[in-house]
Order: structure tokens, then C-alpha cells, then sequence
């Protein structure tokens, strides 16, 4: 797949929030957060259900005021205009299930790109997710990962600058992963900063540049470095036997068929990787101060 040039500024820049605190009544949502999410890197924004992640990426594209703290794009403060650019797409589903899969990506894409840039850019969103079979089908028709992908194609119409998605993997097929992993990490070339909300750890360590961990409303950050695919499944066959396999594309797509079927009784991750152990460190840490 070829994928057309954006008007994007080079990597270096990108968001940067700092001392971001948020309140909710007597909740505590954000303690301080900072997050750096450079332009031309994917960042990995994880933790535990409350802790924060979602009030965050709100903050940042306007939907919900900080109580404190600064937030600033290429080193400026962050503008309404520059917000508009940015893809926001919540965990929530926001579709309207009586249009069909071409009205919606088209309204979405009318939004941001010239009739010329947006015919091009269409095709390109559409063919990229496996979704052409299904151009004029009704979204409320469509199972649930399928509409997971037509969400996915409307957000990605929207990413001239920078890229916040909450939970972009739920309801995907092994095959939609691998789909969207690649556009993301075709936007990342392109100078465009990206930021991945998530609890699908084994996705994000193979494309995430860098990690921030939120635990109870406090963050901690890292850099992952290259992701050298080093992972192993260790799969308990329905006999009791047990095999270790490399955690590549064609296991994990042999490994999701089997389980659909009952062909295997059990699988777990046997190595573990260096996001994995930051983030444990992380919790063990915030357990600690509560």
C-alpha cells in the first residue's frame, strides 16, 4: 500500500503535558501528570481502569478543562485551532448506525481534506482496513469489530497532527491489528505524534517508542527502544502437552483461530518484556505511597 505525503512539520516538537491536575468532586482524577509525546513516535499510555488515561486525552483535546498544569504543541500553548487538527477517538463507539460505511468516512473526511486530497485519502483509509467489501453497508448492520474499523477510518481522516486513541484494538481480529498497526505506523513516519491508550500491552510493545504508566492519577515515563520480537507463547494443547511458540504474525493468526474453536486448552506470554516490567514497577510503586 502507498501511502500519500501529509503536510506535516518534521519529528521534533509534539505535545508535552506538565503538572496536569483534575478533580472530580472529591476525586482526585490527575495528581500532577506529565506526558511527552514527541512528533514522529508512538506513545503508549497505560494503566489500570480509573486511573486517569481517558480524563487525560480529554483534557488535551478540549473536552474536559484541567484544574491546573499547562499544555503546549511545538512548544506554544496549545490553541483551539491546533485541538481541531488533532484525531480524538474515545473508547465509546460514536457512529450513527443508519449511514453507511461511505457516508460515514466521507462526512468525516469532508471535515479536513480538499475534494482533490479527500478522493485520494478515502480510498486509501478504506483499502487500508479491509473495508471495501462493506462501502455500502449500514454501520448498525455491521458486527462489532467491523464497526470498530469504520470508527478507526473516520478517526483517521481527521490526523493531520496528532493522534489520540482510547482502547483503538478492542473488537479487532488479528488481521485488523496488524491492518491498523501499520497505518500507525505509517502517520509516525510522517511526522505525526501518536498517543495509544490501551491495556493490550503485547500490541503496544511492538509499536510504541516510548510508555507513560498512570496509576491513581500519577504518571511515570520511559523510553522502550527498538522491540526486537523476542516473545514467545507457551500454549497448553488440549491433551496437557504443552508447546512454545515465537509470537509472529502467523502463530498469533494460528493461535486465534485454534482458541475460536477449542484447539488449544490454554496460552500464556513466557518471556516477559521491558514494558511489562515497567509497568508492574509502577504499580508496586503507587501501592507503595497509597
Amino acid at each position: 500500500m502507498k501511502y500519500h505525503a501529509r503536510h506535516a512539520a518534521p519529528p521534533g516538537g509534539g505535545l508535552l503535558c506538565e503538572g496536569i491536575e483534575k478533580s472530580f468532586g472529591t476525586v482526585k482524577a490527575l495528581r500532577g501528570v506529565r506526558l511527552w509525546a514527541p512528533r514522529g513516535e508512538i506513545t503508549a499510555l497505560v494503566g489500570p481502569n480509573g486511573a486517569g488515561k481517558s480524563t487525560l486525552l480529554r483534557c488535551v483535546v478540549g473536552l474536559t478543562r484541567p484544574d491546573g498544569g499547562s499544555i503546549t504543541w511545538d512548544d506554544v500553548p496549545l490553541k483551539e485551532k491546533v485541538q481541531r487538527s488533532f484525531s480524538f477517538m474515545p473508547e465509546e463507539r460514536g457512529l450513527y448506525p443508519q449511514d453507511t460505511v461511505r457516508q460515514t468516512v466521507e462526512f468525516y473526511a469532508r471535515l479536513r481534506h480538499p475534494r482533490a486530497r479527500r478522493d485520494d485519502f478515502f480510498g486509501e483509509v478504506i483499502s487500508s482496513l479491509g473495508l471495501d467489501s462493506l462501502i455500502g453497508r449500514r454501520v448498525g448492520e455491521l458486527s462489532l469489530g467491523n464497526q470498530q474499523r469504520v470508527q478507526i477510518a473516520a478517526a483517521l481522516v481527521c490526523s493531520q497532527h496528532c493522534i489520540l486513541w482510547d482502547e483503538p484494538f478492542s473488537g479487532l481480529d488479528v488481521e485488523g491489528v496488524d491492518a491498523l498497526s501499520d497505518l500507525l505506523r505509517s502517520r509516525k513516519e510522517e511526522g505525526i505524534a501518536v498517543i495509544l491508550s490501551s491495556h493490550q500491552l503485547d500490541v503496544l510493545e511492538r509499536l510504541c517508542d516510548r510508555m507513560t504508566v498512570i496509576h491513581a492519577g500519577r504518571a511515570e515515563s520511559t523510553t522502550l527502544g527498538v522491540y526486537e520480537g523476542t516473545r514467545e507463547w507457551e500454549v497448553t494443547m488440549p491433551d496437557g502437552s504443552v508447546e512454545t511458540m515465537p509470537d509472529t504474525h502467523e502463530v498469533r493468526a494460528r493461535l486465534a483461530h485454534s482458541m475460536s474453536w477449542g484447539g488449544i486448552f490454554s496460552l500464556s506470554q513466557k518471556n516477559r518484556t521491558r514494558m511489562r516490567d515497567f509497568y508492574d514497577a509502577c504499580s508496586r510503586r503507587a501501592r507503595e505511597e497509597e
